[in-house]
């Protein structure tokens, strides 16, 4: 399942949206809201020939704001989803965690839980769909410069 629409590679402020492979499903339609409302956004797309880790380290460091879709799956997974947190946190990115799934059922590892603790996160769960949980973004001051109008505009 590919993105109808390519990862940003600008210089503009954007935000790098990271989720287990598992949750590509799940993430696709906050992907596909995020980007209708003008959000520039970065994700996971590896080039041919290209190395993953390099392709994470590219985007934490050139993204304004690093958003983990966190899950059942993202604390499990091997693949890059601690690192890619620690990295932003060590890069001194505002982190913006959304739980794709009811926090209740999510169980990351202690290291990661150590890292997200003092970070407000944001549930999906908390609103009927993924435009309304876009909607009540408009005014985290962190994700205005991310925005093409450098505000969310409203459906």
């Amino acid at each position: 399942m590919n993105l109808p629409f390519p990862p940003y590679e600008g210089q503009e402020p954007s935000i790098f949206v990271w989720y287990a492979k598992q949750d590509k499903e799940k993430a696709l339609p906050l992907l596909k809201e995020l980007h209708r409302a003008g959000y520039r956004l970065r994700y996971y797309k590896v080039p041919a020939g290209g190395r993953p880790v390099d392709v994470i380290a590219v985007h934490v460091t050139q993204c304004a704001v690093f958003m983990p879709l966190l899950s059942h799956c993202f604390g499990k997974s091997d693949d890059y989803c601690y690192d890619s947190v620690s990295y932003a946190r060590y890069h001194k990115k505002t982190i913006v965690p959304v739980y794709l799934e009811p926090e209740e059922q999510v169980k990351l590892p202690l290291g990661l839980e150590l890292i997200l603790h003092s970070i407000e996160s944001k549930r999906l769960s908390d609103f009927q769909t993924e435009g309304d949980f876009v909607l009540s973004l408009e005014n985290e001051e962190a994700l205005i410069p991310c925005n093409e109008s450098g505000d969310c505009p409203r459906p």
